[in-house]
């Protein structure tokens, strides 16, 4: 069966200059890939080398018939943020977007300590990474228009109660380029009031996953992602979090995992097909060891499309239900029957 060894803790990815490969279930003291010496066959200033690295941090939450996912990025050339809600028994949905010139927010280098923040005078968009006191919050605020109800989120991420695992990985994708992404399953509570509606979300019975990523990605980059996290009959919190993306050594390294009550399975490298053409199609989730073997079949879409001078960025979220095995470290097997959960298309040329 897949094995990876998980490292000791280090303080960051880069040591003397260099990307250090691997995989790791504590959290970086800081990220600062502009510290690379020479990620590029010339040297280039920090200045320069800044407009080379993007960065971006997830968030999906459910609750319920409710399911929230967040997404704000760093591009350099633009930074935007992304909203998509959805209530699963009526269909109804909020989506907002907003983006900004070159960087909004200070690009933060660790997660213990640091904010970002997005505003406009109709929309607010705020994230605390509190990791030194095992919590991540997320406030969100967006005025009603003509056609949409107002929303607002006050969501924090509790790890302590879970006590899950974190994943964290550097992987490379050049010589001396890398892709980091933190990954931790959580509980999460709060409100969200959506026009007259309120939502209250408990830690007992709301999950979220959160991720933090930052990369040289190549100029032309597609990433595709599926994730879902649950409670079985048992009363277990299992939740996945896969990912097919262009790097070296992928099977010695990646960030393809599982959580079964805070324990985290180091996956192998998977791979991502649709049966047919069309966005509808159904995904098969496939790897080479015998231990991820999913079909996902969507239900409900989110797209955003956008163009800035000669860059180009598409975002599909296609939400719905997965169904297959997958097995952890010892073999066991954790079946899925129709469970909820998120798949995602990041395609951009910047």
């Amino acid at each position: 069966m897949y094995t990876r060894e998980i490292l000791a803790h280090i303080n960051s990815p880069i040591q003397n200059g260099l990307a250090v490969q691997g995989t790791w279930n504590t959290p970086f003291d800081i990220v600062d890939l502009k510290k690379l010496t020479k990620p590029f066959f010339i040297k280039l200033p920090q200045w320069v080398l800044k407009f080379f690295i993007k960065e971006w941090q997830n968030f999906y939450i459910q609750e319920g018939d409710f399911y929230l996912t967040a997404f704000i990025a760093d591009m350099k050339y633009f930074s935007f943020v992304e909203l998509f809600f959805l209530d699963k028994n009526s269909g109804n949905t909020i989506q907002d977007f907003k983006i900004f010139p070159f960087s909004k927010w200070k690009s933060v280098n660790n997660l213990k300590n640091t904010n970002i923040s997005a505003d406009t005078s109709d929309f607010s968009f705020k994230v605390h990474n509190w990791l030194d006191s095992h919590s991540v919050r997320l406030d969100i605020d967006i005025a009603a228009t003509f056609d949409t109800l107002n929303f607002t989120a006050q969501l924090e991420f509790d790890f302590d109660v879970l006590k899950s695992t974190p994943l964290c990985v550097n992987l490379l994708c050049a010589e001396n380029r890398c892709l980091y992404t933190y990954k931790e399953l959580s509980a999460v509570r709060g409100r969200i009031i959506w026009g007259e509606k309120r939502i209250v979300l408990h830690r007992k019975t709301s999950t979220g996953l959160f991720c933090d990523n930052k990369g040289y990605y190549p100029i032309k980059s597609k990433l595709s992602y599926c994730s879902a996290f649950w409670k079985d009959e048992n009363g277990q919190t299992i939740g996945f979090s896969l990912c097919e993306k262009k790097t070296k050594n992928k099977n010695e390294n990646n960030e393809n995992v599982l959580w079964v009550n805070g324990i985290i399975t180091a996956l192998p490298a998977i791979r991502i097909t649709q049966v047919q053409d069309g966005e509808n199609s159904e995904w098969i989730i496939q790897d080479l060891e015998g231990m991820v073997d999913l079909t996902f079949r969507p239900k409900k879409k989110f797209e955003n499309k956008f163009s800035v001078f000669l860059s180009n960025f598409e975002h599909k979220i296609p939400m719905g239900c997965f169904n297959g095995v997958i097995l952890d470290s010892c073999g066991n097997a954790v079946k899925l029957h129709n469970f909820f959960g998120v798949a995602e298309i990041i395609d951009f040329r910047i």
